[in-house]
């Protein structure tokens, strides 16, 4: 599904080291009206017009934390009268049974709820006391029977509690665990500098995730700031090893444009939640136009790093367009020694 992510207010309960956001306070906080026109807007735009993944309509209400926005609940509602699932994700830490009660009244199609690592590690990146109330909230979305998503962002800090993380997901029965791994900016430029892990490491990780993918196959791990994880699926796709099933049902690699756009609580437009660089404002622009517009479609080329041009990986992955560089050939390198051994 087409993803319309809504970022309606900067405004959270905590500080995360790593977050993309330098502050979490909103200047100016845009009005219901405002979020629900753009709703109105999308339910009506023809997807294939542009050239987009067009199967079926999704909207994510985020934030910050989206219920902090004063009139979160109408913003929500009209989400849902106009028919599109809707996902939301949150810290967790300040769901309780009231909340997530009314979460499934009003019809949420699945909650998201970010696990980075072990207790220790989570609260040196979250903030103390915080890993505990996270799993309480998704203990609480399961209670609820609202489908549970788990996010994790992966750093030096962190990236060897995968494991752990994936079996925490296993069981709070989760049915994604979706794995970012760190690039440094915003916040984390000034609180976690340093961190991003390195091409190895890097390639590693895709070893272990693959690996983990193996021992429970009842939780689809995803990979976004690494969508040359698919490369590694095709290659074991192409040894007759396993392979999850939404390696044949979602847009792969990067999404940039082509099968989600993020607006943030300005109502600025970006290509992806972690791209510094709008490509237009819907207080100024029609949401159709922003898909017509030159900076939609160089973020939604496949070719935009040089080193993709020629890859035969290109239409699975694209490079993330996030960071600086492709990280290729030698990421791909790595991934082709990587699966030359590795079985399922």
């Amino acid at each position: 599904m087409y993803d319309l992510k809504l970022s309606i207010t900067r405004a959270c309960n905590l500080k995360c080291k790593y977050c993309h956001y330098i502050t979490n306070v909103d200047k100016h906080v845009l009005s219901a009206s405002f979020w629900k026109d753009i709703l109105d807007q999308y339910k009506d735009l023809d997807l294939e017009k542009y050239g987009l993944f067009a199967d079926g309509k999704k909207v994510t209400i985020t934030g910050g934390e989206a219920t902090l926005h004063p009139e979160f609940w109408e913003i929500f509602e009209h989400a849902k009268k106009l028919g599109f699932y809707v996902s939301l994700p949150t810290n967790g830490t300040y769901l309780t049974d009231e909340l997530v009660k009314k979460f499934k009244d009003y019809g949420v199609d699945d909650i998201i709820i970010a696990i980075d690592g072990n207790r220790e590690n989570h609260d040196f990146l979250r903030g103390k006391g915080n890993f505990d109330l996270a799993v309480k909230g998704a203990e609480l979305v399961k209670k609820y029977g609202i489908p549970l998503r788990i996010t994790t962002c992966m750093s030096k800090y962190n990236y060897k509690d995968l494991p752990f993380v994936t079996e925490l997901s296993h069981q709070l029965g989760a049915e994604i665990l979706i794995i970012f791994h760190y690039v440094e900016l915003g916040r984390g430029e000034v609180e976690l500098p340093h961190s991003e892990m390195s091409l190895e490491e890097i390639a590693e990780s895709m070893k272990t995730i693959y690996e983990l993918q193996c021992k429970y196959k009842d939780i689809a791990l995803c990979t976004t700031t690494i969508p040359h994880y698919w490369a590694v699926l095709k290659r074991m796709e192409e040894k007759g090893s396993f392979v999850p099933p939404y390696y044949y049902k979602v847009f792969p690699g990067c999404r940039a444009v082509k099968d989600f756009i993020y607006v943030t609580s300005d109502g600025s437009v970006f290509p992806c939640p972690l791209i510094q660089k709008p490509i237009g404002n819907l207080q100024k622009t029609k949401l159709s136009k922003i898909f017509e517009s030159e900076g939609a479609k160089i973020y939604a080329d496949r070719n935009y790093f040089k080193e993709c041009v020629s890859c035969k990986y290109k239409e699975l992955c694209g490079g993330c367009k996030v960071r600086e560089t492709s990280l290729c050939p030698a990421l791909i390198e790595k991934i082709e020694d990587i699966c030359t051994d590795l079985s399922c």
